[in-house]
């Protein structure tokens, strides 16, 4: 029997195996249902340049994580911002051009891309500590253990579970006996996964020909198929591209990607002209399809308001079982900081600190 299994290898899961190893504690094990290690982080890599189509900002008051990537050495730096922003009312409108204030709290990117963390955290870690694969789909209380089975028929048990996954896909995919409290339930079903809906696209191009026009990269618009765009070239010069949160409106993920294609790109020559129709690669990323991070069939809105909620703070099964993970944390849930706050918040439960 381990003395802690914790489920789930993103962020929040692997964060929590750090601080317990910096803590002198070695007996747990990370359970990922996947395959690959990093949860929602998900970095593609087109030749030299980090594309993110999950976690891809952070600010400096989100301290908890900032603190970990110094300890890990990892290198941040600044969201580029400077220059004209576009904002489009409807199709039919002409784009409106402004100039933004300076950003009183500016946004930053992991340099060399977000997985960069991912993989400081599975060196310090250890391989050994984490099991791929192992979808866990029942947990049951039996005496003084918790027994967890996986969809391959493997059975694992532990004096104490952490779980990090998403509250919605825990209480959809994993079945409990006892069952947890009705009122538990209720909040699982009804917290949003962060990310979950949005569809991420990143267009590259051979050279940043918005920024030589004065254009910041950034803009957005009420119609789409892009809400929110920005820059997302590297911070060494070796690699342009421009980013964006493709809209939650259901016509445009009905389209064939062909079609989005077409779309995003004759939206980004609207906004910064005919040189955004010569790219050199165009990326796209529906979070809903991912059936690790999304429920099917949910349609929920995106929202925060059940995000820290009190109950997550209370042990299941008799004091032997923590929900974790960034939708867990009340001040920065839905963050990558959020992620790092509940995972010492879960290491500090454990350890009784």
């Amino acid at each position: 029997m381990q003395k802690l299994i914790i489920i789930g290898a993103g962020i929040s899961g692997l964060s929590a195996g750090y601080f317990l190893k910096q803590n002198g504690f070695g007996d747990f094990l990370i359970l990922e249902a996947a395959d690959q290690i990093g949860g929602r982080v998900k970095t593609i890599f087109h030749e030299e340049l980090p594309i993110e189509m999950g976690p891809t900002w952070l600010g400096l008051k989100h301290k908890a994580l900032v603190s970990l990537l110094e300890v890990l050495e990892v290198d941040i730096f600044p969201q580029f911002e400077e220059g004209i922003a576009q904002y489009e009312m409807s199709v039919s409108a002409p784009v409106q051009s402004f100039t933004p204030p300076p950003n009183s709290e500016p946004s930053y990117r992991i340099g060399g891309g977000t997985s960069g963390l991912i993989h400081k955290l599975v060196e310090k870690v250890g391989h050994e500590k984490i099991k791929t694969g192992a979808k866990v789909i029942s947990i049951s209380e039996k005496g003084e253990e918790l027994i967890l089975q996986t969809e391959k028929g493997e059975k694992f048990s532990a004096a104490k579970v952490i779980v990090t996954i998403p509250p919605q896909l825990l209480v959809n995919t994993v079945s409990f006996a006892p069952e947890i409290p009705a009122n538990t339930r209720m909040l699982l079903e009804n917290t949003y996964t962060w990310m979950s809906l949005y569809t991420k696209v990143a267009v590259v191009y051979a050279a940043p020909f918005w920024k030589a026009k004065g254009f910041s990269g950034m803009a957005f618009s009420q119609s789409g198929p892009m809400n929110e765009l920005y820059d997302h070239s590297d911070v060494n010069g070796k690699g342009f591209a421009l980013k964006g949160f493709l809209s939650l409106e259901q016509h445009y993920k009905e389209m064939s990607k062909a079609a989005r294609e077409e779309a995003v790109i004759r939206q980004l020559v609207k906004f910064f002209g005919e040189e955004a129709a010569n790219y050199t690669a165009y990326y796209e990323m529906d979070w809903s399809e991912v059936p690790l991070t999304s429920v099917l069939g949910k349609d929920m809105l995106p929202s925060k308001h059940l995000y820290g909620h009190p109950l997550y703070t209370h042990p299941l099964f008799n004091g032997k079982l923590l929900l974790s993970g960034t939708e867990t944390d009340a001040e920065y849930g839905g963050y990558m900081d959020g992620a790092v706050r509940a995972a010492k918040f879960s290491t500090d439960w454990f350890l009784k600190k």
